[in-house]
């Protein structure tokens, strides 16, 4: 478990810019490597429960980031490409109700831009919460 969060430490700081540490805590090396002492201590150990922790969080976390970012931005480009593409879909299918006038063009892009930079303004933030989680997390205190 050691490891797994010293590499999800590495990627943390390398793609969030949070300052991890390099190597492990130094741990006396035993003379026996299969005595029972050795195969228990990972149990009684703080900082692999909280690794363990943070990677079972890990999945509800990147499905809430994955949603609540991709939303405004996939709601943003259908905004801004609604009046381009309604020629289009009238021109291929012209029996279809749906009707999107030039008109709205400009509130469309209006509101577009305002949610792209909701969605970039989500994931900044979102970076830097999770860089405060994983290094309060993995980092032995």
């Amino acid at each position: 478990m050691r490891y797994f969060s010293l590499f999800e430490g590495r990627l943390v700081e390398a793609l969030l810019g949070t300052r991890m540490p390099r190597r492990p805590v130094y741990t006396a090396k035993a003379v026996n490597r299969m005595s029972i002492k050795n195969i228990v201590k990972p149990f009684f150990s703080k900082q692999h429960w909280t690794a363990g922790l943070y990677f079972v969080m890990q999945l509800p976390l990147a499905v809430f980031y994955l949603v609540s970012v991709i939303t405004p931005l996939l709601l943003a480009v259908v905004l801004f490409l609604s009046p381009l593409v309604d020629p289009i879909v009238h021109a291929l299918y012209p029996t279809q109700d749906i009707d999107i006038n030039w008109y709205w063009f400009p509130l469309t892009t209006l509101s577009s831009i305002g949610l792209l930079a909701l969605s970039l303004t989500l994931a900044k933030y979102f970076g830097q919460f999770h860089g405060k989680f994983a290094k309060a997390m993995l980092v032995a205190a």
